[in-house]
């Protein structure tokens, strides 16, 4: 229980601070963000929010968990931790198949892959994902709820002190997760 709390926590601020961090390195092309909109309303904006959440933040959590962390990683085990972390993480990006969603897609797989490791469990990795997922699809539907972040019609990033805040919140998250050690 420990673990999903923290996962919870991770989860809720890993994507802000994440693209908070990357978009303003390398902002992708508005091309590549409508494709991105499409795909987070699977191009029916009448769709039940429930259908979007299933299709685009559960199925894939569950899914690219079992693969990336279950199969992968535990595959790599024997490289080492950081070996094993790097590399599944980079196939995750890879995976993704987007040099402007590669960094944050590593990023966050690192993330993924180091709670996975330190808790021995891929649950936690399940519910980050879906959270993640789950905030994107959310802010796609209402942008209006990307004011609360710091996101407008001008900005499509969150404030620099919503990237820090949820920096701090993730990096708790995190903490917590390796206090509470291995499941």
């Amino acid at each position: 229980p420990v673990h999903v709390l923290a996962a919870i926590v991770v989860g809720a601020s890993a994507w802000l601070a994440i693209v908070g961090v990357f978009m303003r390195v390398a902002p992708p092309p508005e091309s590549l963000v409508k494709g991105l909109e499409q795909l987070l309303t699977l191009g029916d904006p009448s769709l039940p929010l429930w259908v979007v959440l299933v299709a685009v933040a559960v199925t894939p959590a569950i899914c690219e968990e079992l693969f990336f962390r279950g199969v992968v990683l535990s595959g790599l085990r024997r490289l080492g931790m950081w070996p094993a972390l790097v590399v599944s993480a980079l196939l995750f990006g890879f995976a993704h198949a987007s040099i402007y969603r590669m960094l944050p897609t590593l990023a966050l797989g690192l993330v993924l892959a180091w709670l996975a490791w330190r808790t021995r469990s891929i649950v936690p990795s399940m519910v980050v994902h879906a959270m993640n997922n789950g905030l994107i699809v959310w802010l796609a539907r209402h942008p209006s709820a990307g004011r609360l972040i710091g996101m407008d019609e001008t900005s499509s990033l969150p404030s620099v002190g919503v990237t820090l805040g949820a920096a701090a919140v993730c990096a708790a998250g995190l903490w917590v997760a390796w206090r509470r050690g291995p499941a």
